[in-house]
């Protein structure tokens, strides 16, 4: 009975293996993206808001296709995020002042996803490590004293942890054979801040939402760039 199960599971993987598709693209794209959120903890603030700001990915994509439902994948790509976060007090009771927070990170991004196909749409979910290349967080402070405004600044270097994970969502139409449009989004689920004094009790965690283009530059079993098949297509 073992046998005939291990013989039924190897006849159903060379099917599978013999019908699926390589397929590799070039993956470029930009959005928003957003570090920590508007309640971060800066007591002394009667206004705190976290800004979303500029973000651009790029760089290589890979898929196994199994059949015309089901693939599974693997991006390896560039990433640039930026992030800004205000605190405020204007009261005429408590210290007037306007703190900004801005970051400049740069990553490599690894996307794992499963994803399901209908006809020219696909939805991907899985999972994202990131890790961290280069970093660059400023701070800028301007306090009300001596009735005028003193302006002060500091940057830290290695405030930002240098591995991240979360969760990823992507959909993908297919308006070619060798060409898609795409819009995915990022959910980071760890505190990507170190346990530092002025920073104490924040949680800086990335959301980020991006659309581009891919271009599928190689597919097993293509003929040529102009050739498409029901397969490539579904």
């Amino acid at each position: 009975m073992v046998r005939k199960i291990l013989f039924v599971l190897l006849l159903l993987t060379i099917k599978f293996t013999i019908n699926a598709q390589h397929h590799f693209s070039l993956k470029a794209d930009g959005g928003i993206d957003k570090i920590g959120r508007s309640d971060f903890y800066y007591p002394i603030a009667a206004y705190k808001k976290s800004y979303f700001c500029p973000s651009w990915r790029f760089g290589v994509s890979y898929s196994y296709k199994f059949n015309n439902y089901f693939s599974l994948g693997a991006d390896v790509l560039y990433l640039s995020i930026k992030g800004k976060q205000v605190a405020q007090n204007n009261s005429s009771v408590g210290q007037v002042f306007t703190h900004t927070f801005t970051e400049e990170l740069s990553y490599i991004s690894i996307p794992f996803y499963v994803t399901l196909h209908k006809k020219k749409f696909s939805i991907s979910l899985g999972g994202t490590f990131i890790k961290l290349l280069k970093q660059k967080v400023n701070a800028k402070y301007e306090d009300f004293a001596n009735n005028g405004f003193i302006t002060t600044y500091s940057s830290w270097s290695k405030l930002i942890f240098p591995n991240d994970v979360g969760l990823m969502a992507g959909l993908n139409y297919r308006i070619h054979n060798h060409i898609s449009i795409s819009v995915s989004g990022y959910y980071g689920l760890t505190n990507i801040l170190r346990n530092e004094t002025t920073f104490y009790g924040w949680d800086w965690r990335i959301i980020q939402l991006t659309g581009g283009i891919n271009y599928y530059f190689y597919i097993s079993g293509s003929k040529s760039p102009g050739y498409s098949s029901a397969r490539d297509m579904d």
